[in-house]
């Protein structure tokens, strides 16, 4: 081909986000000599804007890796691009190509090729053969039609041994010293066999050496980069690397913020340590739960066990310097109804700073996919490929557990509203049923934080001292007086030198902020509220003495 130009489409869920395999493969590209050029754009993008920028650009090859959230929207960009330049050749890879590509390839005559596997070496061999098609046969991984329309399957594409051999993708990755955090590998594969997950279906587990990790992370520093999202499956393993790795994030790179996926199963004393030394709010962990139930742990082929995964998600929330997020799968199978609800009640009483509740997905490649029929499993034949119904749950119960899903992330996940949650959950077991009621009656998406805190003392109107802890945050965190759910007295003259400061940090005002102070008292409680230097209004909480002042006894006291 004279004009060797590639154009990577990055369909992306958000702004947020980067394709990283983009970056790989454009690094294979720029060393075969072909021209790179990628176009990165979000899933909700307008059509007819996004199929012109694609008209300019004109490539003679188009690539683009296919995941569960863009899957539809790049089929239809790129059906009406080679209606458009049929000559232009369409590539396809990522986990929807992990399964049986037969199919996909016979109803989408837009996509010539596509790869099952990791595609660095598969792609650099058919950029390399790319106008002998007969060799195409002989290149591990790759799935075609050949001119006869006869359906060509190449397995899977052959891993890389050593991945320090990868050339680094960060500098094939467009604008993306602007995007809020980068990813990062530091290993492929997995020692968990979860047969809901591709990783460790096929893939043993491969190290990048800790060198080449720590020249990744000083590039996205100095690129501009302050957050960090490993993509390891399982980052505390093996546990001597993980500690090793673990030390390197904490005294080499302190200045960045890091989330990492742990299994709060296979930690050991030595990590945990090693945890504890890691400044407050640098740490993210994710810890994959996904059910306590015994059988359905069994079926889902996880090692360790429920009670240490507990007793590990346990100890990681108790860490003060850590935010921990707790993952539960429902639709499992052998989980039922009844056992997901005690595992939303289980992970809010070992208290994480978040949990996320996700229906089971059946994705292409992994063994729950062939195990589906045998397992009672009936899901959605097109992406996101969610169970409907198991034998264990009727398509009611898991619409209930998508109506609990976003009940804990309205209530539980918001930080404010967190402690008289949690609380609630342990004093009333029908909690989540009635504030899955709340959710079901108020549609749409995200309602305003001023209105959970209202919502939220509804249902728990029966304990006053949680209602009167919701009013304490409201004023914390400034939502102002005007609902009538809170009417606190203004405060004139400054802070009394006896009260005491029992939140938030002293003031950073300058002196044209200080002006703009405001001081309310809410009984034996002031809330102090100033803009600091970096613009961000800030609140400080002060305790009075018992002694100062008449003290009310209404229903808007505040406590603590």
């Amino acid at each position: 081909m004279n004009d060797r130009s590639i154009l990577f489409l990055a369909v992306n869920a958000s702004y947020s986000h980067t394709n990283l395999a983009g970056g790989y493969l454009g690094a294979v590209a720029d060393a075969e000599g072909w021209r790179w050029q990628t176009l990165e754009t979000l899933d909700g993008a307008d059509l007819p804007e996004l199929l012109g920028m694609l008209c300019r650009y004109r490539p003679t090859v188009l690539a683009a890796t296919f995941y569960l959230f863009n899957r539809q929207r790049l089929l239809t960009i790129v059906r009406r691009y080679k209606s458009l330049y049929p000559a232009c050749i369409v590539i396809g890879g990522g986990p929807e190509f992990d399964g049986d590509n037969r199919r996909f390839l016979a109803v989408e005559p837009a996509i010539e090729v596509v790869v099952r596997g990791e595609g660095e070496l598969a792609f650099r061999d058919w950029l390399r053969h790319i106008d002998a098609r007969s060799h195409w046969r002989r290149i591990p991984g790759l799935c075609f039609r050949d001119g006869n329309n006869s359906y060509h399957d190449g397995g899977r594409a052959v891993s890389v041994d050593n991945l320090d051999d990868l050339p680094s993708p960060y500098r094939f990755l467009p604008d993306i010293s602007r995007k809020p955090f980068a990813q990062l590998e530091t290993t492929r594969g997995c020692t968990n066999r979860c047969v809901f997950c591709r990783e460790g279906s096929h893939d043993i587990l491969r190290r990048f050496s800790l060198s080449r990790v720590r020249q990744s992370l000083q590039t996205l520093r100095e690129i501009g980069i302050r957050e960090v999202r490993l993509l390891d499956r399982t980052f505390n393993e093996p546990a001597a690397r993980a500690r090793q790795l673990l030390s390197m994030l904490i005294e080499e790179f302190s200045d960045l913020r890091f989330h990492l996926e742990i299994d709060p199963g296979r930690l050991t004393r030595t990590f945990m340590d090693t945890l504890a030394r890691a400044p407050a709010g640098q740490l993210k962990l994710e810890a994959g739960i996904q059910t306590f139930h015994p059988d359905a742990w069994r079926r889902m082929r996880r090692g360790t066990s429920p009670r240490r995964a507990l007793n590990g998600l346990r100890a990681l929330s108790a860490m003060p310097n850590l935010a921990v997020h707790a993952d539960l799968i429902a639709g499992l199978p052998g989980a039922n109804r009844a056992s997901l609800r005690a595992d939303i009640d289980t992970v809010i009483a070992a208290g994480p700073s978040e949990l996320q509740l996700e229906i089971l997905k059946v994705l292409p490649g992994t063994p729950l996919r062939d195990m589906a029929a045998a397992a009672g499993l009936v899901y959605a034949p097109d992406p996101p490929y969610e169970v409907l119904c198991s034998r264990d749950m009727l398509p009611a119960d898991l619409a209930d557990a998508a109506v609990w899903s976003r009940a804990i992330d309205w209530f539980y996940n918001t930080p404010s509203l967190r402690a008289t949650t949690r609380i609630a959950t342990q004093r009333w077991p029908d909690f989540w049923e009635r504030a899955a009621a709340v959710v079901q009656q108020h549609h749409g998406g995200r309602p305003a934080l001023r209105n959970r805190f209202l919502w939220l003392a509804d249902l728990v109107a029966g304990a006053p001292e949680l209602v009167d802890a919701l009013r304490f945050e409201w004023m914390r965190i400034g939502l102002g007086e005007r609902s009538g759910f809170i009417t606190p007295r203004p405060w004139r003259g400054p802070v009394p030198a006896a009260a005491v400061r029992i939140a938030g940090e002293p003031s950073t005002a300058n002196p044209r902020s200080v002006r703009r102070v405001q001081v309310r008292l809410d009984h034996d409680y002031l809330f102090v509220y100033d803009i600091g230097n970096d613009g961000r209004r800030r609140s400080m909480v002060y305790r009075l003495p018992d002694d100062h002042g008449s003290k009310s006894v209404n229903q808007n006291t505040a406590t603590l």
